[in-house]
C-alpha cells in the first residue's frame, strides 16, 4: 500500500485522502492480483472470512510496569498518589503493575498486595492493618490531614491480622 497508493501522490487534506484511498482500495480488491491470480475480495469472502473470530467484548488491558522503593512509612509513590505496602518491604524495591483500575505490587515475582487505582493527586490508600511483630498492630487514624497518623494497639482481634 505504501508503494502502490501513497507513493507520488499529494493530498489536499484528510477528507481528500479518505476519498481517494477508498476508491483505490475498492478498485484494487476487485481486480485480479498479480501474484495469486485471484480476486482479493473473492478470496476473503470464500476462504478468510469464515476463519475470523469475533473481537473480545472487553478492551485489551494494557499494564504499565515499573520499580518503586518502599518508603519508611510503608508506602510507594505511583502517579502522584501513595499506596501502602507491608512493613517488611520498607527500603526494598518492589515491582508494580498498573492497569486502568488496579495497582499490583510484587516483590521478587511474588504478589504482595493489590490496590484499586486512585484518581487525582496526593491521596493515600492504606490497607487497614499492618502487622509489626515486635510492636503489635498499627491502625491508621486518618483525620483531615495530609499525612496519616498511626495508633499502636495490642488489643486488635486476631481476625484483623491478615494483610
Amino acid at each position: 500500500m505504501k508503494h502502490n497508493f501513497f507513493l507520488g501522490r499529494k493530498f489536499s487534506g484528510e477528507q481528500d485522502l479518505k476519498e481517494r484511498l477508498f476508491k483505490w482500495y475498492t478498485r484494487a480488491n476487485h481486480r485480479i492480483h498479480g501474484t495469486t491470480r485471484k480476486v482479493p475480495r473473492e478470496v476473503f469472502e470464500k476462504e478468510e472470512k469464515i476463519k475470523l473470530i469475533p473481537l473480545p467484548q472487553e478492551e485489551f488491558k494494557l499494564a504499565s510496569v515499573g520499580i518503586r522503593k518502599v518508603y519508611h512509612d510503608c508506602h510507594i509513590y505511583v502517579d502522584y498518589n501513595y499506596y501502602s505496602v507491608p512493613f517488611e518491604y520498607v527500603g526494598k524495591e518492589v515491582e508494580i503493575e498498573l492497569t486502568k483500575k488496579l495497582l499490583k505490587v510484587a516483590y521478587q515475582g511474588k504478589e504482595i498486595t493489590v490496590h484499586p487505582r486512585l484518581s487525582g493527586r496526593g491521596s493515600f490508600l492504606l490497607n487497614p492493618v499492618i502487622i509489626l511483630p515486635t510492636r503489635g498492630i498499627l491502625i491508621p487514624n486518618i483525620r483531615r490531614s495530609i499525612r496519616p497518623r498511626w495508633l499502636i494497639s495490642e488489643d486488635i482481634p486476631s481476625s484483623y491480622s491478615s494483610w
